[in-house]
This record gives structure tokens, C-alpha cells and sequence, in this order.
């Protein structure tokens, strides 16, 4: 059977879905990693007007979280996740809305990951943060460090950030792996 691209609810409290079209993510093979199931632009009719957001599906809420930061670097104020959703709205975000898509049965609740809790905040360039899950995230925002070093056949999870310092601008990669056996190994 085909694939279930519908991301949006038809009707939430207060909404009806009036247009919707299919939605690629703009780094395909990095949200593959995360995870990604469907998107979809939807346009919902309200009491106040109208309201235009793009919301992506996960399979769970640790790799919305990577899709999450990653989206906004470059939309922050326009940018939200939702459980195993991460929303793009077109304008201000609309909290009643992601509320629905969050309250939509099969959404995964389970906490966030804390890893990049650990990017040391002296010098964090705004912004740069990442959650990474795999060889396509890793070549494109740490390709010095090659995927077999990583090793995220182990389920390894990667937090990057950029630090600008008083001798320039640096990267930091934390590695999260399993066990401590796995990572003395790697």
C-alpha cells in the first residue's frame, strides 16, 4: 500500500484544512536518517483569518529533534516541534495548531535527547547547534571526521556546534554512544 502522506488533521477545534500538497524536506537524505515518514503544506481556515504551515512526520521524537535543529537555524521564530512533528509555519507559529497536530493519536511523547545540553555555552555561536543520526548529517556538518569513526551502527548520536573564540571560529562534535565499551572502542 502507498504510503499515508496526509500530516495534518482535516479539522482541530477551531481549524479546517481548506488546500494541502505533499512536502519533500529540503535535506532529504538527512531527514531519511531522521526518520522521515510524510510531510505536508496545509492551509486551515480560522475565526481570525487564515493559517499556512508545513509540518514533517518522524518516526519518533529523537529524530524530529535533529530535523528540529536543523530547520531552525534558519527559521527560529518560525520553527516548532511537536512530538515526532517539526512545523514550519509561514509567518508567526500558531501554538493552538501544533497543539492539535501534537494531540494526534500515535504521536510519540518520549523525551527529547540531552546531548547537545552538553555544548558548552562560552562562545556558542547562535544557531549552529545540531542533533545528528547518521553518515549524511555527519559529512555535511562534520566532514572531517569520517562515518566508520562514528559509527552510528551502534545507534551513536552526534551533537555539533560552532564556538567563535578569541583565535577564530571552531567546531566541536560531542560523540554519544551506547555503552562505555563502544566508545573506547571507537
Amino acid at each position: 500500500s502507498a504510503p499515508n502522506t496526509a500530516v495534518w488533521p482535516d479539522e482541530a477545534p477551531g481549524y479546517k484544512k481548506i488546500a494541502s500538497r505533499p512536502a519533500q524536506p529540503p535535506e532529504q537524505e538527512i531527514f531519511k536518517e531522521f526518520g522521515f515518514e510524510a510531510g505536508e503544506q496545509a492551509t486551515f481556515s480560522t475565526a481570525s483569518g487564515r493559517v499556512t504551515a508545513t509540518a514533517y512526520r518522524f518516526t519518533d521524537s529523537t529524530g524530529a529533534f535533529g530535523a528540529y535543529e536543523l530547520l531552525r537555524a534558519s527559521s527560529p521564530k518560525e520553527t516548532v516541534q511537536a512530538g515526532n512533528y517539526v512545523i514550519r509555519f509561514s509567518g508567526a507559529p500558531d501554538a493552538k495548531l501544533a497543539e492539535a497536530l501534537a494531540a494526534q493519536p500515535g504521536t510519540d511523547h518520549r523525551p527529547l535527547p540531552t546531548l547537545t545540553s552538553y555544548l558548552p555555552e562560552a562562545g556558542l555561536a547562535p544557531g549552529s547547534e545540531r542533533f545528528l543520526l547518521g553518515p549524511a548529517g555527519l559529512a555535511r556538518f562534520v566532514p572531517n571526521v569520517p562515518a566508520e569513526a562514528a559509527a552510528f551502527q551502534y545507534g551513536t548520536e552526534v551533537a555539533v556546534a560552532r564556538y567563535n573564540l578569541p583565535n577564530g571560529a571552531v567546531n566541536l562534535a560531542l560523540f554519544s554512544y551506547p555503552n562505555p565499551q563502544i566508545a573506547l572502542q571507537q
